[in-house]
């Protein structure tokens, strides 16, 4: 018989929430912890391969290629 002490489905209940819980903050705070998205940027040779991926599908011709590659070195110096 069920006295009201940890009968029925109730009883748990308080447990199972506290240890969801728990197991969101600890995801939480490793999630702000080591991914917060907010990484240093990558390095700046990142806007060449774009440049040379359109190049080899022969989406902008060779002259085209080299003005943005000398234009991207540029802004790299500076």
């Amino acid at each position: 018989m069920m006295n009201g002490r940890n009968g029925g489905w109730g009883g748990g209940l308080p447990f199972v929430g506290g240890a969801l819980g728990l197991l969101g903050l600890v995801g939480g705070f490793l999630y702000w912890a080591l991914g917060r998205g907010d990484a240093p940027p990558e390095s700046d040779d990142s806007a060449m391969e774009p440049l040379q991926r359109r190049y080899a599908r022969g989406e902008i011709d060779e002259a085209e290629f080299q003005r943005r590659r000398e234009r991207l070195v540029q802004n790299q110096e500076n």
